[in-house]
């Protein structure tokens, strides 16, 4: 989805003050955790666009339900893919609630329907240009078929970014007297040494979508501490969950993309996939690549992703002359076959990096080279392919190693072999099921009045 850099940060200030400010939580006594009860598997039905049943409106209790209703809010486009890991995710989930409702932010140019994905799980996209667009498309999808006699069938409200998904899943929760659960993934407010005036207003945002929410999860204890400055219980309000990348899934699915055939004249292949921002230092990876194609004329570099900085990037890139080497494309629904078919995978990011693009490579078999501060770092520190891991900004760190990749294919071969191994692995950090841990957490947040 595309919006003017600076107008789509004043959007989502406007949508936070359509509705008063929610205030401050009052002291309550915590209750103790409670065992979720086993679920059967769903049943998968056709993926058909369909307009959701309303059941009895559930609710509001005051104790941990057995069953809760989700209303979730994403930009996840992948979910419209019945193969993808996403879905088999929230299938997981859906399995554990009672009902799942979907809400995701897709762009007018690729329209998608509703679909119902399972006996409880609908899709719901928005098909919007623009933040204000979403929004009240957003708006308008809740009202029609996730409302029922006035009260919204979903007693939970979940967004997982503090940004546009946070700003709408803050309205909602704040207009239907529901709860809020926020999931907080990535660095959002220490870009003090990068911040613009845009980057600043982002900032702003992020800070008070965080504020108004119910329960607050973080995939690192870094996170932990920044957040709960900004709640009015502190860190009893924030819980520390990994981000689960599903490796099985991705294993199953052997799609691969044939990047000879798309971009002739390249033989060796590097992806980059995020959030085109000035903190991902996407220019620094442009200057990398081009010391590389002075000694290899045959290496190219796939940019996946949006952001407020494509349109200067791709015009530095055609001013150097690289845009015969540096190619651009928007995110596709499968990622995992850009991984398989990449010789190597780059990211430069300045701040912590939770998009995850460097974690599903390695759990696609794909070797990284990253920064220390890209969110696969922790996972490569003490392995034999820590080395792969740059400081931030350190050009011939990056030089480095990308020519020794070139020049030494059983280093990329072993790293490739391996790379499952290791991801898989830090999947064993979990204790117990990724799944339930999540579902606890929801419906924790009914501690809380």
């Amino acid at each position: 989805m595309k919006s003017h850099p600076i107008l789509g940060g004043f959007s989502y200030g406007i949508i936070l003050y359509m509705e008063p400010t929610i205030q401050p939580l009052p002291p309550v006594t915590v209750m103790p955790k409670q065992e979720i009860p086993s679920a059967q598997p769903i049943a998968e039905q056709s993926a058909a666009p369909v307009a959701p049943v309303a059941p009895a409106v559930p609710t509001e209790e005051t104790k941990l339900p057995d069953a809760i209703g989700v209303l979730y809010i994403t930009d996840k486009v992948q979910l419209f893919d019945q193969n993808s890991p996403d879905r088999a995710t929230m299938l997981e989930y859906a399995k554990r609630v009672g009902e799942l409702h979907i809400i995701i932010i897709t762009s007018a140019k690729n329209a998608k329907n509703i679909e119902q994905i399972s006996t409880n799980v609908w899709l719901y996209p928005t098909n919007n240009a623009g933040a204000i667009s979403a929004f009240l498309s957003a708006k308008k999808i809740i009202k029609e078929h996730c409302v029922w006699q006035n009260k919204l069938r979903a007693n939970l409200v979940v967004a997982d970014s503090p940004l546009l998904t946070g700003v709408i899943a803050a309205y909602t929760a704040k207009k239907y007297k529901k709860r809020f659960f926020l999931e907080y993934r990535k660095e959002y407010l220490s870009m003090s040494k990068l911040a613009s005036f845009r980057d600043s207003f982002k900032q702003w945002i992020v800070g008070q979508v965080v504020s108004r929410a119910t329960r607050v999860l973080v995939s690192s204890a870094r996170h932990k501490d920044v957040v709960a400055d900004l709640l009015p219980r502190g860190q009893e309000q924030v819980t520390v969950l990994p981000t689960f990348i599903n490796v099985e899934a991705m294993e199953t699915d052997n799609e691969r993309m044939s990047f000879t055939a798309k971009y002739p004249g390249v033989m060796f292949m590097i992806v980059m996939s995020s959030e085109l921002s000035r903190e991902q230092d996407i220019d620094l990876a442009i200057d990398i690549v081009r010391e590389v194609i002075m000694k290899y004329q045959q290496v190219g570099m796939l940019i996946i992703g949006d952001g407020a900085e494509k349109n200067n990037l791709k015009g530095r890139i055609k001013r150097m002359g690289l845009d015969t080497h540096i190619f651009f494309e928007d995110t596709p629904l499968k990622l995992a076959p850009y991984f398989r078919g990449a010789n190597l995978f780059l990211s430069t990011a300045r701040v912590d990096d939770e998009t995850l693009g460097a974690v599903q490579a390695l759990a696609a078999s794909t070797p990284v080279i990253v920064t220390s501060a890209n969110s696969v770092a922790p996972i490569l520190k003490g392995t034999p392919y820590e080395r792969w891991v740059c400081p931030v900004g350190d050009t011939a760190c990056f030089s480095k190693n990308i020519l020794e990749f070139i020049q030494h294919t059983g280093l990329r071969d072993d790293f490739r072999i391996n790379a499952k191994y290791v991801i898989a692995d830090r999947m064993k950090g979990f204790d117990g099921n990724h799944f339930d841990h999540m579902v606890t957490e929801w419906k924790n947040t009914f501690l809380y009045k």
